[in-house]
């Protein structure tokens, strides 16, 4: 997301339209300092699953949330 978006809402609402138009297991991914995300994925019940370096410096997260 732009940072001109952020702390707007909008994560948020890409988030609950994924969540209300899904069923099942959802992963996502940001990177491991990107706190609003993972704070945010944290706070709609996401667990982080795993984390990798896809490349030099940069370590990202996958969060999971189970579902039915």
């Amino acid at each position: 997301m732009h940072p001109d978006a952020f702390r707007r809402g909008h994560a948020t609402a890409l988030l609950h339209h994924l969540l209300d138009t899904t069923t099942g297991p959802v992963t996502v991914s940001t990177a491991e300092a990107n706190t609003p995300a993972t704070t945010l994925y944290r706070r709609h019940g996401f667990t982080p699953t795993r984390r990798f370096e896809p490349e030099p410096g940069l370590t990202v997260v996958a969060f999971r949330l189970q579902r039915g």
